[in-house]
């Protein structure tokens, strides 16, 4: 990574990668399923390989088996990274 960013936490201009980054998980939309479906029928793992050769942006698509309630459907994990240094939100919200 190149270039900077301002550390919200300490004011501090710091180098992009230092970064804290928060991960996260949501199912893809209905429109987007559908769309997975009229392409590979029933096979989610078709469609998360597709998913994951399209995508630029360095997430990751799943599939998450179903239960009772919710048939399998595919998840995408991405990364958002915040504009505070990991070292001050570590410091700030230590783990115990």
């Amino acid at each position: 990574m190149s270039g900077t960013y301002i550390c919200a936490e300490t004011g501090e201009e710091l180098e992009k990668g230092t970064n804290a980054k928060l991960m996260s998980s949501k199912p893809i939309d209905r429109v987007a399923m559908l769309q997975i479906k009229s392409l590979f029928g029933e096979d989610l793992e078709a469609g998360c390989n597709h998913l994951n050769e399209i995508d630029t942006n360095n997430s990751n698509y799943r599939v998450i088996a179903g239960n009772d309630k919710y048939g399998p459907t595919i998840f995408h994990d991405y990364v958002i990274w915040l504009n505070v240094s990991d070292k001050a939100i570590r410091a700030k919200y230590p783990r115990n």
